[in-house]
């Protein structure tokens, strides 16, 4: 998508929620445990959830058309509201909900399912999977696919090398598609709803004590917990980016000096000075990766560890894996705890 196309992706999902609110629907949090992102016609069963862009781009085709899939739990609601439920059936699905206030609540625990921005059944193992966009090229969350991928199409955004008049002009064109990678990163590692920062943090509310009955059948608390404190050493572990994404970033550098090569500018140079034009493009290029890579990996740390905070009304809790009382053996669970 381009970025016109985008944002009125992002606007038609904002107004069919707020639509919803005008109609008297409040928000439904957990609408989003219906989700599966390995199936192509996966989708929340409610649009008042704070739905991520890969899983609500596919649910309607626009705003002038029905088509699309039944928001089920929006349906019974909607009936409850202005049919006196006579839409609503014995055999229909109960399905879980969850608003603003118990979100924000942790009296006698916390209910680990009830997020805003998460995406999937399992916070936990959606967190695990934006590790896996980071060290996988082959993976992939709904649409989104690996960082590793997305890097290397960065390289379709930079203007044609025909168009570089001047070494200046080449200079711009790399100055821009240093802040486009950027961009890309930070969207999967450091600050937005789909990135291992914003997931790694909601996933770790399972190291919480739950609240009484939180979790319906099929979640085990002790599975989401190890799944958590898993996305937790990885996250801290994270000084460098996995070898991937380090691989797709060394193909951009390839690919900028092919490009850098083409212009006319630079290939129209004498030798000296076409390898001196771009040694020092490249070695800018590799500053500004180096310096991007240190931020966006501190940022997302700094989101993880500012997320443990010490609750009264529900603390972290402890469980044994391999034999081990976890907390005990973690470097990355001290730190966050504050014992190093």
């Amino acid at each position: 998508l381009n970025p016109e196309a985008f944002g009125r992706e992002l606007l038609r999902g904002t107004l069919f929620h707020e639509v919803g609110h005008a109609l008297g629907l409040a928000h439904n949090f957990k609408g989003s445990l219906s989700f599966d992102p390995d199936s192509g016609q996966g989708f929340s069963n409610s649009i008042m959830d704070y739905n991520h862009f890969n899983e609500e781009s596919a649910a309607f085709d626009g705003p002038e058309v029905s088509t699309g899939p039944l928001l089920e739990y929006d349906r019974q609601i909607i009936s409850v509201l202005y049919n006196d439920a006579k839409d609503i059936k014995a055999s229909d699905a109960v399905l879980p909900v969850c608003n603003d206030t118990e979100a924000d609540s942790s009296k006698a625990g916390v209910d680990p399912l009830c997020l805003r921005y998460d995406i999937g059944r399992d916070p936990t193992a959606q967190a695990l999977r934006a590790i896996e966009l980071l060290q996988n090229k082959d993976a992939h969350s709904g649409k989104l696919r690996s960082l590793p991928v997305a890097l290397l199409n960065t390289l379709n955004d930079l203007p044609a090398a025909s168009t570089l008049a001047s070494v200046d002009d080449a200079k711009k064109a790399v100055t821009a598609f240093i802040e486009t990678v950027k961009g890309t990163a930070n969207l999967y590692i450091g600050g937005t709803a789909n990135s291992l920062a914003n997931l790694g943090s909601l996933s770790l509310k399972s190291l919480y004590v739950a609240r009484d009955k939180a979790l319906p059948a099929g979640y085990s608390e002790t599975e989401l917990r190890d799944h958590a404190l898993t996305v937790l050493e990885t996250g801290l572990s994270l000084e460098a980016l996995p070898d991937a994404t380090k691989a797709s970033i060394a193909g951009l550098r390839g690919g900028i000096e092919s490009y850098l090569r083409q212009a006319p500018a630079i290939a129209t140079a004498s030798e000296t000075d076409r390898e001196q034009q771009i040694g020092d493009i490249l070695k800018s290029l590799d500053g500004e990766m180096a310096k991007a890579e240190g931020a966006v990996l501190t940022k997302m740390r700094t989101k993880l560890l500012t997320t443990i905070k010490y609750n009264a009304e529900a603390p972290l809790a402890f469980h044994t894996r391999n034999g081990e009382t976890i907390g005990s053996r973690s470097a990355g669970w001290k730190q966050a705890c504050g014992q190093e």
